[in-house]
């Protein structure tokens, strides 16, 4: 029942079934492993990663004289490490888990170095691509089957928020490519707000804080808050050559301290 308990989603009852879990398994490590061998195979991930927290706490709990930790290590090997099993286990908090409980058995002398070899990455995985889902890639709406509202709007999205985001910028940033503007920063625009530069139109002001107040609020990359912002400011200062140029010395000033401390930062590693 405890184990089963873990697929549990209250985070306070999982927390105490791992710890009497834990202290069962390292009075009754024999029978852990029984327990294992009836509840590991379960499609539940999480299930499947408390257990395997379980039977790292008894691995370090029990004494290093006990032979059935290298029984618990043997069982780590053949569930997770073999070459047909680790292709299946993607889940970091299994695969760390699980070499801990081989390098204790091995530094314990129960398990061979070519043993413990296998519970260290890089492991042997075959690159599989997932196959398409084409009726999702022909869909013209942001929701599909079997994801709806939220969990399509929202959860998901979040998963791979940010993982194409250098590409979209190098996408992004040719429109500025060679372009005196090209390294704006927003500290260099809310200077100008502030009046570093001389005054500003109310309405250009008004303008700017209200585009640089919703790239921020929707999470838009910085190049598209400066190509948004160029343009306010280039209609703001035309014809004013010397507030331009203090402006543009400012963003060379600002992009020279950038590369310094990079270079700071380089040495001190």
């Amino acid at each position: 029942m405890f184990a089963w308990t873990l697929t549990t989603v209250d985070n306070n009852l999982r927390f105490y079934c791992r710890k009497e879990l834990t202290k069962w398994g390292t009075n009754n490590p024999e029978q852990l492993l029984n327990l294992l061998n009836l509840t590991f195979s379960t499609d539940d991930p999480q299930m499947k990663e408390d257990l395997i927290s379980v039977a790292l706490g008894v691995a370090c709990l029990i004494t290093r004289s006990n032979r059935e930790l290298g029984k618990l290590a043997e069982w780590t090997i053949n569930e997770i490490f073999e070459d047909d099993k680790i292709q299946s286990i993607h889940n970091v908090v299994i695969r760390h888990a699980g070499r801990l409980i081989v390098e204790r058995a091995f530094l314990c002398d129960f398990v061979k170095e070519e043993q413990v070899i296998k519970s260290r990455p890089p492991y042997k995985i075959e690159k599989k691509l997932l196959k398409l889902d084409e009726e999702a890639a022909k869909s013209q709406s942001e929701t599909f089957t079997p994801h709806y509202m939220d969990l399509s709007w929202d959860v998901i999205k979040e998963s791979y928020k940010g993982f194409f985001e250098t590409r979209r910028k190098l996408d992004t940033r040719s429109c500025l490519q060679n372009d005196e503007w090209e390294n704006l920063s927003t500290e260099s625009i809310n200077k100008f707000l502030e009046g570093t530069f001389g005054e500003i139109e109310f309405s250009v002001k008004n303008s700017m804080v209200k585009i640089l107040e919703n790239r921020e609020r929707e999470k838009k990359d910085r190049t598209r808050i400066v190509r948004d912002i160029k343009n306010e400011l280039t209609n703001c200062i035309e014809g004013k050559n010397s507030q331009k140029e203090i402006i543009l010395n400012w963003i060379q000033m600002q992009q020279s301290c950038s590369m310094n401390m990079l270079q700071v930062l380089v040495w001190k590693v």
